[in-house]
């Protein structure tokens, strides 16, 4: 975690804050964490969110409206009836 000593040195670091102690290029977000403000110095973002919870998906959503409108490459994958993981927008 980020309270480690040693957290900058870690491949994998579980984080709350908004800091980015490892360099990572790769954040997940979940549970309607909000964009870190250091956004654009991540090559992706993933946001993560429970598809067949209502608030959720308006959330993720707005999310999406707000990232596309800044100019960011947006994508949305969902899995299909085999648990493949399909690219839909």
């Amino acid at each position: 975690t980020a309270r480690a000593s040693e957290a900058a040195a870690q491949p994998i670091l579980l984080t709350t804050a908004d800091h980015n102690p490892n360099g990572a290029t790769v954040r997940f977000l979940i549970d309607g964490v909000p964009m870190p403000p250091d956004a654009a110095t991540y090559d992706r973002i993933v946001l993560l969110f429970d598809g067949e919870d209502d608030d959720a998906v308006a959330a993720a959503r707005s999310r999406w409206s707000e990232a596309k409108a800044q100019g960011v490459d947006v994508t949305y994958w969902q899995p299909d009836e085999q648990g493949r993981w399909v690219k839909k927008a």
